[in-house]
């Protein structure tokens, strides 16, 4: 009865019906014949050495393991059975290999190996208590009940144990193997066994010192497999359709660690008045995740099994892995470390390399990147403040804004050439201290294929580099300048709020170490920032019949607040000498003129921005630069407030000027030419002497300029144009092809698609593509 109640009690943490049904036979039977001896004749297994799975791998989850399940069926399947199958089973810390293999191995014990029993050593590589190959044997000889003589040499003793394995063929699992040299005595030369070795990196020297070794890897789990998992191993409470958010919360961070997974889990079991949306709460905050999965089980604390990881570092590596916490980014290369450790690529690359074989770091598909995740970040903070000097750091993220301030500078003015917003001195000073900086940029661009892609992926570091650096006691000197230079990529990408965030970063900073010419740029970057919203909400496809799709009109106070902001750069420039500053400033206030006169048509407001305008190009035209692009781009603006002020050949004149200064291939403003296009469009539609077929073509000469551009927004809003005028002079079919390549360009579920599927609708007989 006490041996059926010990079972019953166990056997439900198996989720697999055949493995509970032997789980339960192995612990009657021991237990029956415990205490009978053994034999060193070969066939004979100790029982009370089967296969036990720790605890945290009990009641093991299938969610996103069956491809790791089939490649271990596949691999211990091939051979001719006259060699053992060595597989290699690796990922990083608390991925799941041994709960994953162990199943397994149950499983195949079950379906297709019953009278086979399953071996299991714990290597500990990973500890400071490392089993080495003499005491491993001898365990795995206890399990052939064959007690080893104390005298017995390491050959006799590894003789007898390949006796054995040719004999029974088991399935043998060693589990956390450090390196190759721990586990390859440890492996037979002949017998059809089946090794599976866990590690935390590759043993590539497993390959190179065998024929037949096979290696699968064991990954984070997918978002999706994460919640499946989540819902499996959390029994005790339903998740609802309601949960689904917060339990994605959860997962996410988690980082589709299956231990942590877990672990959240069992904190979620043990606290049954702990909500789903209570303790993602708790999990939100970065540096305190770690805490909050931890159980109070020393075996199955997050802390514990990344440290293992970490003490296997060399002290170089082990440093570089306390750095890459100042990087605020879920991945990093070569470069960003030998900048955090004031090393060589090379160097950093070699100790990327190693972090990564430990199992702390994950290569990535991009050219020599590596991804980590969240968990393994907050504990390198951990390492970083519990070890490294406050100077140090200090000095670290100098060194990281810096040189982040001259990549950005660099990219800017590759797109953008002679923009009067490039830091042309910083740039300057930036090539000559480091030469090399630009072979890595420009190896950025082939690896990227664009340098917004470059941004894509540096984005995350650098706006939270900004928040870091402005924030401290004091401000890092360069860090407002940092703050100001990323505003060309916020911009241009709609990256609103993490543009906001940066402005006001940088702007007090700038205030709190009374640098007036950083005040003067961050100003001016906040005037910027409201006018792009202005202009975005002028620009925005709207249904007069149905006006859903966004307000009419922005904010007054959005006016307000650029033309302040403009003003107050303006005089802070002209007391710190930003002459090319203080020009493009004017220019910008133009603009916002002209968005209030479009708002509320007036001779005068027209006046005032045309006015303005003019004083612009006079400031420019004074600079002892090259400024034909700026001065390219007011002719474009100053068209367009003449035109709406109906002085209609003074329009003409600087779009004809513009068109004529583009073809110039050296100014590299495609995106300019575009925009003449467009007003020359409009400017066709209400100009005595044309037509709107000329208007049309202008738009088509701007749809091809659009197109090869990145930004979908802009082509499908000049198609919805072009769609528009064909629709008024009832040129339907041709309306109906260019509203329907504006709504295929524009994003799923996004309004201003909807717009265009309504007008769609409209056309006559209202049949359409559009879904």
């Amino acid at each position: 009865m006490l041996v059926d109640a010990l079972v019953d009690e166990l056997q439900d943490f198996l989720v697999n019906e055949k493995a509970r049904e032997k789980f339960a036979n192995d612990v009657k039977r021991q237990i029956r014949n415990f205490g009978s001896g053994g034999s060193n004749q070969p066939g004979n297994y100790s029982d009370h050495h089967i296969l036990r799975p720790p605890p945290m791998m009990r009641n093991f989850s299938e969610a996103g393991r069956h491809e790791v399940l089939a490649q271990l069926d596949a691999f211990a399947l091939t051979g001719e059975g006259h060699y053992p199958r060595i597989i290699n089973v690796y990922g990083t810390p608390g991925v799941g290999k041994t709960a994953v293999v162990v199943y397994w191995a149950n499983l195949r014990e079950v379906e297709v190996r019953a009278s086979a029993v399953s071996l299991y050593v714990d290597l500990r590589g990973f500890s400071h208590n490392r089993m080495e190959a003499p005491e491993a044997l001898g365990l795995l000889l206890q399990c052939f009940g064959v007690s080893a003589n104390p005298a017995a040499s390491f050959s006799e003793l590894s003789d007898l144990y390949s006796s054995h394995m040719s004999s029974n063929n088991p399935i043998v699992i060693l589990d956390n193997a450090v390196d190759e040299d721990q586990v390859l005595p440890l492996l037979p030369q002949s017998g059809a066994s089946t090794i599976i070795i866990t590690s935390r990196k590759r043993l590539d020297g497993l390959h190179a010192r065998l024929e037949a070794v096979d290696s699968v890897r064991v990954d984070r789990l997918k978002p999706h497999e994460s919640l499946a998992f989540l819902r499996e191993v959390l029994r005790s409470r339903e998740i609802t359709q309601d949960d689904m958010p917060q339990a994605e919360r959860i997962v996410e961070y988690c980082a589709h660690l299956p231990i942590a997974l877990k672990l959240a889990a069992i904190r979620l079991h043990i606290d049954p008045q702990l909500g789903l949306a209570d303790y993602a709460e708790e999990l939100k905050v970065k540096r305190e995740r770690i805490d909050a999965l931890d159980i109070g089980y020393p075996d199955a604390n997050l802390l514990t099994v990344f440290e293992s990881s970490y003490e296997q570092l060399s002290n170089e590596a082990a440093k570089a892995f306390r750095r890459i916490a100042l990087r605020i980014s879920s991945n990093i290369d070569a470069y960003s470390l030998a900048v955090l450790t004031g090393c060589g690529l090379g160097s950093a690359q070699r100790r990327l390399r190693e972090i990564e074989r430990a199992g702390l770091l994950e290569k990535v598909t991009i050219r020599d990147r590596y991804l980590m995740h969240d968990l393994l970040h907050d504990f390198a903070h951990r390492k970083f403040e519990e070890i490294e000097p406050f100077d140090d750091k200090r000095a670290a993220q100098e060194r990281l804004v810096d040189r982040y301030l001259g990549c950005l500078n660099y990219a800017f003015n590759a797109l953008n050439a002679n923009n009067p917003m490039v830091e042309t001195d910083i740039l300057a000073r930036w090539l000559d201290e480091h030469p090399d900086d630009k072979l890595v940029m420009n190896q950025y661009l082939k690896d990227f294929g664009s340098w917004r892609d470059w941004f894509a992926v540096e984005r995350e570091h650098l706006v939270e580099l900004v928040v870091t650096t402005c924030s401290g006691q004091p401000p890092l000197a360069q860090a407002p300048w940092l703050a100001f230079s990323l505003f060309y990529f916020l911009d241009t990408g709609y990256l609103w709020p993490d543009w906001e965030t940066v402005n006001e970063a940088g702007l007090k900073a700038a205030i709190k170490l009374n640098d007036g010419p950083a005040r003067a740029r961050l100003e001016r970057n906040f005037g910027r920032f409201y006018l792009t919203q202005v202009r975005e909400w002028s620009n925005v496809l709207r249904d007069d019949i149905h006006p859903g799709a966004g307000t009419r009109h922005p904010p007054l106070s959005q006016y307000k607040k650029a033309v302040a902001h403009f003003k107050c750069s303006r005089k802070l420039g002209r007391d710190t000498g930003w002459d090319q500053g203080v020009a493009t400033v004017q220019r910008e206030l133009a603009d916002i003129y002209l968005e209030q006169a479009k708002l509320n048509p007036s001779p005068d407001a027209f006046d005032l921005a045309i006015t303005t305008y003019q004083e612009a190009t006079e400031l420019f035209r004074r600079l002892d630069a090259d400024n034909r692009n700026p001065l390219v781009s007011l002719k474009i603006s100053l068209s367009e407030a003449y035109r709406r002020r109906g002085d209609y050949p003074q329009a003409k004149t600087c779009l004809d000027e513009a068109l004529h200064d583009l073809e110039d291939e050296s100014l590299q403003m495609p995106r300019s030419k575009a925009f003449a296009y467009r007003h020359l469009a409009e400017l066709y539609v209400v100009a005595p002497g044309h037509s709107w077929e000329e208007a049309v073509t202008a738009l088509d000469h701007a749809y091809e300029i659009y197109r090869r551009s990145p930004f979908a927004v802009d082509p499908a809003r000049t198609m919805a144009r072009k769609g528009q005028l064909l629709a008024e002079h009832s040129q339907y079919a041709e309306a109906r092809a260019a509203y329907q390549t504006a709504h295929d360009l524009l994003p799923e579920q996004s309004l201003e698609r909807e717009v265009v599927r309504r007008w769609l609708a409209r056309l006559p007989d209202g049949e359409t593509e559009a879904g």
